[in-house]
């Protein structure tokens, strides 16, 4: 593709490039690349797309695959989704039927059915949403399992968007766009005068990340937990890595101590907001903007919610297909939805649920998929965790930003845990100092399981983004056999 090509398949109107430009602003004082809608030429058959995949917009509306695919091409090439008007909510529930009636088929058809429902976390565009599942379907589909890709809105440069011109406090404010300059402005002012604070718990953590020996112990645990699994590194995941090597790392991380001075404030007081608006969407994958909005609910009190994941989860439940075998897989913020997931729908039957770098907290952990285990006696549970090295000194934008997994990010700046429990539940550093609090009964059925990979092998996740490169939907790499 051409450079002249480019700006006509991702143009922004007039309105739209004024806040891009605003944004490009803040990005340039984070000093982390923002990601842009991408345009791939991958050859994407869209017909079997609409069959895998559930499109849920910021609203939690379901959304046409179609509409982010240029209708004359066969690549992926993606666009904009235009809010959608008031007159046509009543025709969002069309966009659901490809994807229902593909579920439904495959389900009548096959005898030993079995589902794998997937999702992303955030910071991940809708491209690489929409790419991800246009070439792992086909391998999943060979694995035995039907499955059903949620892409759910989660970038950057969308949710910090939100935050600059739609959500006050919450809820939706048709005013917040004239306020933006400030909003912004105010942004870089809390960053200014927060910096005190924040290079307090970030010196800490790097201080921790050089001294403490968490790191070293960990067979220890292997030996006296027979649920903890550390996977040794001869085993192939086929995660292809691409960490730079153990010499440029070190040599990044003197080199750019100096720049992590100056970003860390900014990247703490400017990314909680985009936290917060994808901690949102998270739950307007079940309940729509306009349900939380409106008081819609008071004429249907049996509604479970119109969003997204709502929709599919009411038709899982339906009768026929309650007994179908299904294994529930959240990658970062997935395990929000995950967890919200089982929480709504108990009379499903999810057999296996996978947390790959969880960013919910143990305690939701604990409350919610645990209790769904209670009830449902062959349910396992798999706690997927990078090596506690690797997930407290990884590298982002070349080492320039704090150190760090995204998950160490949001324990240290953007939230403010009271207890342990309020922490990630997808950092080994944090579960192991909880293993207690387990619930007995799980741990003698076997059932609860966690899994830590090694630190140097490319074959094995090596940084939080890393897991949706692996084969993830295998069970020897959530057991690490």
């Amino acid at each position: 593709m051409s450079r002249s090509e480019k700006p006509n398949r991702c143009r922004l109107d007039g309105a739209a490039s004024v806040e891009f430009r605003a944004l490009a602003l803040v990005s340039l004082v984070l000093l982390i690349p923002i990601t842009f809608l991408g345009c791939s030429h991958a050859v994407v058959k869209r017909d079997e797309l609409k069959k895998h995949v559930l499109l849920v917009d910021a609203d939690g509306y379901v959304r046409s695959v179609n509409e982010l695919l240029k209708a004359s091409s066969q690549q992926l090439k993606v666009h904009d989704l235009r809010q959608m008007k008031e007159e046509e909510f009543k025709l969002a529930k069309d966009n659901f039927q490809p994807l229902s009636k593909a579920i439904g088929e495959h389900i009548e058809t096959n005898q030993h059915a079995k589902l794998l429902i997937f999702v992303h976390g955030g910071l991940n565009s809708r491209a690489t949403s929409l790419e991800r599942a246009n070439a792992l379907y086909p391998k999943i589909m060979n694995a035995g399992y039907y499955p059903i890709f949620i892409n759910w809105r989660s970038s950057l440069k969308d949710t910090y968007e939100d935050h600059l011109f739609q959500i006050t406090q919450g809820q939706k404010s048709n005013s917040r766009k004239y306020l933006s300059p400030f909003i912004a402005l105010n942004d870089v002012l809390r960053a200014v005068g927060g910096a005190l604070g924040n290079w307090i718990v970030q010196g800490k953590h790097a201080v921790d990340s050089m001294t403490k020996k968490e790191h070293k112990n960990i067979g220890d645990y292997e030996v006296g937990y027979d649920y903890i699994r550390v996977v040794p590194p001869g085993r192939e995941y086929h995660c292809g890595s691409d960490r730079p090597s153990a010499k440029r790392r070190k040599l990044q991380w003197l080199v750019t101590s100096p720049a992590k001075v100056l970003t860390t404030p900014f990247v703490a007081e400017l990314g909680r907001p985009a936290w917060d608006i994808m901690r949102r969407r998270t739950q307007t994958l079940f309940w729509t903007s306009r349900e939380l909005r409106h008081n819609a609910a008071i004429h249907d009190r049996q509604s479970k919610g119109k969003g997204g994941v709502s929709r599919l989860l009411e038709f899982l439940e339906q009768d026929g297909h309650q007994g179908i075998e299904i294994v529930l897989i959240g990658h970062s913020m997935g395990a929000f939805v995950a967890n919200r997931i089982v929480e709504r729908a108990p009379s499903l039957n999810f057999t296996h649920i996978v947390h790959m770098a969880s960013a919910d907290s143990i305690a939701n952990t604990y409350e919610l998929t645990f209790k769904y285990m209670r009830d449902h006696s062959n349910t396992h549970f798999y706690n997927l965790m990078l090596h506690p090295r690797n997930e407290n000194r990884e590298l982002t934008a070349a080492g320039l930003s704090p150190s760090g997994s995204l998950l160490v990010w949001i324990d240290n700046m953007y939230t403010a845990p009271s207890t342990i429990l309020d922490r990630r539940a997808g950092r080994w550093q944090n579960v192991r100092k909880v293993l207690h609090l387990i619930d007995p009964s799980l741990l003698g059925d076997k059932r609860v399981h966690l899994t830590i990979f090694d630190r140097e092998s490319r074959k094995h996740p090596l940084q939080h983004g890393d897991f949706g490169r692996c084969e993830f939907w295998k069970a020897s790499f959530w057991k690490g056999e």
